[in-house]
Parts: structure tokens; sequence; C-alpha cells
């Protein structure tokens, strides 16, 4: 997490890109971009239980996967 309100992450991949996630308050879509230009897109759904992901093609590593959903989960149980 970076920034003071949570609202910015950093995911650093090892041997891949860097991921910086922006995380506006109170939303429910948040986006980020990688250390190659490339982007991506998240949205939960109305339950806050339930989440998708739309990421740039080439950039689906099981990896940004896994660091979104803990992110998520912050979110969720601690925000």
């Amino acid at each position: 997490m970076l920034g003071i309100i949570r609202n910015r992450s950093e995911i650093e991949l090892r041997n891949g890109p860097t991921w910086l996630l922006r995380l506006p308050l109170f939303k429910v879509r948040y986006r980020g971009v990688s250390s190659e230009g490339r982007q991506l897109f998240v949205g939960v759904g109305s339950s806050l239980m339930q989440w998708y992901a739309l990421v740039d093609p080439g950039s689906d590593d099981p990896r940004l996967l896994c660091a979104l959903a803990f992110i998520h989960n912050q979110r969720w149980n601690y925000g």
C-alpha cells in the first residue's frame, strides 16, 4: 500500500513488471498500469464479494491475479 489513505498499491512481480494501482475511495472500479505500459481494470460486484478483472493481452500472469485477490481481501476486511 502506498499513501496515508491507502488509495494506491504497488505490485512487484519477480521477473515481471511492476504494477501501480489507483484505488479511489468509495468506488467499486479501479485501474492499474504496469511498468511496461499495459493496463488493467478491476470492478467489484454489487455484493462486494465478487470481482472481475480486465487485463491487456499478455498480462495474464497468475501471480498478478493472486495479488489482486489479496488487495481485494484487504479492502473487504479492513477498509
